[in-house]
């Protein structure tokens, strides 16, 4: 890849971060963003659910483009088939508390194989090391087994539950702790 953006690099995946050009170029023109990324493979349409989401992120990012970071999404990309799984991020800027909640998604082919725990993983470690976030937190909900996996073993812990969600946290100086 030769991007100047940031890119996190893990053992098997890198987390590509998206520009606010890039989350556009998805919408309007896919294979023009997997040319620039150089990626085999990018998903021609996005579901409504989720085209909604890249144009709320637009929007946020282009009233607040100090704050990139929080608001786009990452690629999760596979190194050795150069190929987009899935996407990560955070769903905003940390709140008065130092929390920030997290989102992941990984393509159903590419699911149970350990990618969304590589992505969690080094996404939490990268913001751990470069922000000043004292937390992060996630919400699965309770039928979704393997996203509660993902997070257990990253070191998320369950702090709240009610019949429909379980809400997860991994703060900073836990995992300083542990490390």
């Amino acid at each position: 890849m030769k991007r100047d953006d940031l890119i996190i690099e893990g053992e098997r995946i890198d987390l590509v971060m998206l520009t606010m050009d890039d989350l556009l170029l998805w919408l309007h023109d896919p294979p023009e963003l997997a040319r620039r990324m150089d990626v085999t493979n990018l998903e021609e349409q996005l579901n409504d659910q989720l085209e909604k989401v890249f144009r709320s992120r637009i929007d946020k990012i282009f009233h607040d483009r100090d704050n990139l970071f929080w608001y786009t999404y990452f690629a999760v990309v596979v190194k050795e088939i150069k190929s987009i799984i899935g996407l990560i991020g955070f769903k905003g800027t940390p709140d008065r508390n130092g929390w920030s909640e997290i989102g992941y998604e990984i393509k159903p082919s590419f699911q149970n194989l350990g990618y969304a725990t590589d992505a969690v993983r080094v996404f939490r470690d990268w913001t751990f090391r470069n922000t000043s976030i004292k937390a992060i937190f996630a919400e699965t909900e309770r039928p979704n087994i393997s996203s509660q996996r993902v997070l257990e073993k990253t070191g998320f812990l369950r702090v709240e539950e009610d019949e429909e969600m379980i809400r997860w946290l991994c703060n900073r100086e836990e995992r300083i702790k542990h490390t």
